[in-house]
């Protein structure tokens, strides 16, 4: 939301088809749900739900909406095509949201372990299989220079915000 109403404004478009946002949710919400939702889990409810969700949830969207707007606005400077700018969203939020799930998985039983590694490669291979449904292209240096920085942010970024929320 906070990306949309900035891009709005913004001299950069909107980085995100919606066709991504299903291949980054399907691998890091919709499978994982379902089946860690499979758990037996006897531990009643501490606290309130919305404020578990969100103290898990706000993280990564604060790091996802940092990184795609930092991107965004130094897009221009880079050289990057709205295409290029596009690829890197998508796949700094899969990393953000992989993070995430990570964090909700640890620790990690056998099968939390192989549901995670699972999903990663499901997505790495959906990503590549798929590249020209999602509008991927090809990393070039600069891109891989910008997501080498974003994975760096938000490997500081995320722990530093989780404890604070």
């Amino acid at each position: 939301m906070i990306i949309a109403l900035v891009s709005l404004i913004a001299p950069f478009s909107y980085p995100f088809q919606p066709i991504q946002f299903s291949l980054i949710s399907m691998y890091t919400i919709g499978i994982p749900s379902f089946l860690l939702a499979l758990e037996s889990n006897n531990e009643p409810l501490r606290g309130s739900f919305y404020a578990n969700v969100l103290s898990k949830s706000l993280p990564a969207a604060l790091c996802v909406a940092f990184n795609v707007l930092a991107l965004g606005f130094a897009s221009g400077h880079m050289g990057l095509v709205h295409e290029q700018v596009s690829t890197l969203s998508v796949l700094i939020t899969a990393f953000t949201q992989f993070l995430m799930l990570l964090r909700i998985c640890l620790p990690f039983t056998r099968m939390r372990l192989i549901l995670f590694i699972a999903l990663i490669c499901g997505f790495g291979i959906n990503a590549f299989l798929f590249r020209t449904l999602i509008s991927f292209t090809a990393i070039t240096w600069p891109m891989g220079i910008a997501l080498a920085v974003m994975v760096a942010l938000t490997c500081v970024l995320f722990p530093t915000l989780s404890v604070s929320y």
